[in-house]
């Protein structure tokens, strides 16, 4: 499976952010890891729990900071992370019931809407939040 390299493309300049974001390129890459080498539903399940409950911990954190510095776009990128959130549990309910393939497309999903999103949407944010002070 295609692992998601860290570099500067995928940073926006906010500390705690990029930390956050670093953290989610490895659970996205151990996803990927644990579908290559076939460890099983178990694993994958558990792998996705970790991912699940991050994810709502950093875009809590994101959009905290975006409302707090009244962010223009704050509806539209809360959007983005709804349907972000809806369609992981879309692919999350198919992995628990056993859909042929899935482990390897939710892999594919994440990394391509994760590495977009961050060097398009939040890259919008980022130039803003800086502007406001924040590092």
């Amino acid at each position: 499976m295609e692992r998601i390299e860290w570099s500067k493309d995928l940073e926006v300049g906010i500390g705690l952010l990029d930390a956050q974001h670093m953290n989610m390129v490895k659970l996205i890459n151990t996803l990927g890891e644990a579908v290559e080498k076939d460890q099983g539903k178990t694993v994958v399940n558990e792998v996705m729990e970790q991912l699940k409950l991050y994810t709502s911990y950093h875009f809590t954190s994101e959009e905290r900071l975006l409302r707090i510095h009244n962010y223009p776009a704050y509806e539209e990128h809360l959007r983005e992370h709804q349907e972000f959130s809806d369609e992981v549990e879309d692919f999350y309910l198919d992995l628990r019931t056993g859909v042929p393939g899935v482990s390897a497309a939710l892999h594919d999903y994440l990394r391509q809407w994760f590495v977009v999103h961050i060097q398009d949407e939040d890259q919008r944010y980022a130039k803003f939040l800086r502007a406001k002070g924040e590092k």
